[in-house]
Order: C-alpha cells, then sequence, then structure tokens
C-alpha cells in the first residue's frame, strides 16, 4: 500500500495553519513554510511530539527569515 505522505502531512498542517509550502522527505520528515510567523509558531506547538503516520514527530525546529 502506497501512502502520499505530501498529501496526508498537508492535511494534517492546514489543519493547524495555512501552509504555503510542504517537501516531505524520504524518511518521514518534512519542510513546511507559513506566511505568517505565529502560525508557524502554532503549527510547532500543535506537531511536537505528535504521532502521524505512525512514528512520533521528535525533531521540530521553528525557523524565521
Amino acid at each position: 500500500m502506497h501512502l502520499d505522505v505530501h498529501s496526508i502531512l498537508m492535511q494534517v498542517f492546514t489543519m493547524i495553519a495555512t501552509a504555503d509550502f510542504l517537501q516531505a522527505g524520504s524518511d518521514l520528515y518534512a519542510f513546511v513554510e507559513f506566511t505568517q510567523h505565529s502560525d508557524a509558531q502554532l503549527a510547532l506547538m500543535a506537531m511536537n511530539k505528535r504521532i502521524v503516520l505512525g512514528r512520533v514527530s521528535g525533531k521540530t525546529f521553528l525557523f524565521y527569515y
């Protein structure tokens, strides 16, 4: 069974805030971009240590430019 990891993660993040861009990696990591800093902070708080696709999101970083 093939999972569309990109679509699943985009659905998860857009339930929290407006995600502008998501690039899913091969080992269930993803880079997510938000327009608003407050949306990124909200997603960081909501997703840290959550189980997604059977794994705990253990390393969550927030970079703001």
